[in-house]
């Protein structure tokens, strides 16, 4: 904003008439105090545009956020909490980020349980029901059953969701290998919902694929693996539903009102 108006100032002197160059230096004047008006508004909608824990986070682009939830397949819509979030968009890297999601596997977990905690919609409460299941079975120390009953509720909730157009968004075995239906979505849609692109890579054991160190709904349903069903894998799918159920409950609620 104030590089527009400083730019408008400097562009009232070109040698015109005085009273010209007076007038137009009012109008300058006039334009810089609408600029300033507008720039809280401006602020407003910037904020807007992400999800409450990632709108603190300084000078974010969205190129920064779709890196973590598109191509790594890491949620981060709702969760985590903003210090959480802002250290997995600054991390350099897949690995640096899986670290994080295990050496900070508690607090997520806090935080996926009071995002599903807040849901209010019955449309979805079986989805957050079991959800919530699957975090005490991770804090219990059952990572194996943890992730095995939240890649069942993220897989129908997904279903539910997409319904038979759910191969446009996921790299099914119908061959579908671009993810461009995404630039349909809003924001918010975009950042609930991306993660389920890596998450629904294609693996099926009799391929002879090895079998996927980061979390995969397809590794989790058809395999035992011990490279698949890990701490960080859970905490990964945990996320992605957590974040899916409430962006759903948020516009649900919004409907009814």
């Amino acid at each position: 904003m104030n590089s527009i108006a400083a730019q408008l100032t400097r562009n009232v002197d070109f040698g015109l008439s005085g009273a010209f160059a007076e007038q137009a230096n009012r109008f300058a004047a006039s334009q810089f105090s609408w600029l300033q008006e507008l720039g809280p508004v401006f602020e407003r909608l910037k904020a807007s545009f992400y999800p409450s824990n990632l709108r603190g986070i300084s000078g974010l682009r969205l190129e920064e956020v779709e890196q973590v939830v598109m191509v790594d397949g890491i949620a981060l819509y709702s969760v985590p909490r903003a210090s959480i979030a802002e250290a997995l968009v600054r991390a350099e890297g897949a690995s640096k980020r899986r670290e994080i999601l295990g050496r900070r596997s508690q607090a997520i977990s806090a935080d996926c349980r009071a995002g599903l905690s807040g849901c209010k919609s019955d449309t979805i409460a079986p989805y957050v029901r079991n959800a919530l299941a699957a975090l005490n079975a991770l804090g219990d120390g059952h990572v194996e059953a943890a992730q095995a009953l939240a890649a069942s509720v993220l897989d129908a909730a997904v279903n539910s969701y997409f319904g038979t157009q759910r191969h446009h968004y996921t790299p099914d075995k119908r061959g579908n290998r671009t993810n461009a239906a995404y630039d349909e979505f809003g924001a918010h849609e975009y950042i609930a919902f991306a993660p389920i692109w890596q998450a629904w890579q294609k693996f099926f054991p009799d391929e002879g694929l090895p079998v996927p160190y980061t979390f995969s709904r397809n590794a989790t349903a058809h395999t035992v693996s011990t490279k698949q069903f890990t701490k960080r894998n859970a905490v990964q799918c945990l996320m992605i539903i957590t974040g899916i159920l409430v962006f759903l409950d948020e516009h649900l609620t919004e409907a009814k009102e």
